[in-house]
């Protein structure tokens, strides 16, 4: 019982379920989408995001550690990883890949023609983004693509196509994304340097807050144009203007040196989309 017990645990880390920040950031967009397509809260579908957030973000982690395992030897925080420790095998990750697979395809099947075929085509880059941080200094860019794409598929799961307006909210989750990978990547930019691993805290450096100004102001835009082209009030707009408050200080209190501090405002990021949600689910007030 102790090793089914101890395989479970190691299962579970493997796909990241007890750390359940990234869940979060990438359940967010598919609500988002949903909430701005829909006249209420539609629990149904919004259900089945979340099983889909849930299976598909623990299947992403897979992917990237089975691609990294040995990078993760190396790098303090990821050395105690399953597979970098060698705790659990190839095969176990695999075999739990698959499974997630399937359940993933499941839940896609139950939602209409475009979501599927939004959901496949999406694949192929999650199955590239690992590679990406060997090759460019914007993986964070490519994360924003692939994370988001929630807020498309949870549109167009309730519209039944896409329409021009959401790509502002698309966006906008993409420079948010952008900007808070950028706090996250800071904790292991001296060893990624020694390693050869890119991304854009590396690239940025001492002009990190000034990037994520512009990334963050660039965020904003896009919710007040999202806000204009959906015809939404005022409390969408106060709302924005605290998110927009967060932000900055995000920005003001980030110390890049510090990774116990950019885990910290990485992590208050999860009130970020909260907020969102709440400036489209309160949109008529």
């Amino acid at each position: 019982m102790d090793w089914i017990k101890n395989k479970i645990w190691l299962l579970i880390n493997l796909a990241r379920l007890n750390n359940p920040i990234g869940i979060f950031l990438l359940l967010f967009p598919c609500l988002l989408g949903i909430t701005i397509a829909s006249d209420q809260i539609n629990l149904e579908i919004s259900t089945l995001f979340t099983l889909g957030a849930i299976t598909m973000r623990s299947a992403g982690c897979i992917i990237n550690d089975i691609v990294d395992r040995n990078l993760d030897k190396k790098t303090v925080r990821t050395k105690d990883r399953p597979l970098a420790n060698e705790q659990l095998t190839l095969k176990e990750a695999y075999y739990f890949l698959l499974f997630l697979l399937i359940i993933g395809l499941l839940i896609l099947i139950k939602l209409n023609q475009i979501v599927i075929i939004l959901g496949l085509a999406i694949i192929p880059l999650i199955v590239l983004y690992p590679y990406m941080k060997r090759i460019t200094y914007f993986p964070q860019l490519f994360l924003g693509i692939i994370f988001n794409w929630g807020v498309l598929m949870g549109y167009a799961s309730i519209k039944n196509t896409l329409d021009p307006e959401i790509f502002f909210l698309y966006a906008a989750c993409i420079f948010w994304t952008i900007g808070y990978d950028t706090i996250y990547a800071h904790q292991d930019k001296k060893t990624d340097v020694k390693i050869g691993i890119k991304s854009t805290a590396i690239l940025f450096g001492k002009k990190t807050k000034l990037c994520l100004c512009m990334l963050y102001l660039l965020m904003i835009l896009n919710l007040v144009s999202t806000g204009i082209v959906f015809q939404l009030t005022s409390s969408f707009y106060l709302i924005t203007t605290v998110i927009f408050l967060h932000l900055m200080w995000q920005i003001y209190t980030l110390e890049i040196n510090d990774p116990k501090n950019c885990f910290s405002r990485f992590k208050s990021n999860q009130w970020v989309g909260l907020a969102m949600l709440a400036a489209i689910i309160f949109r008529d007030l």
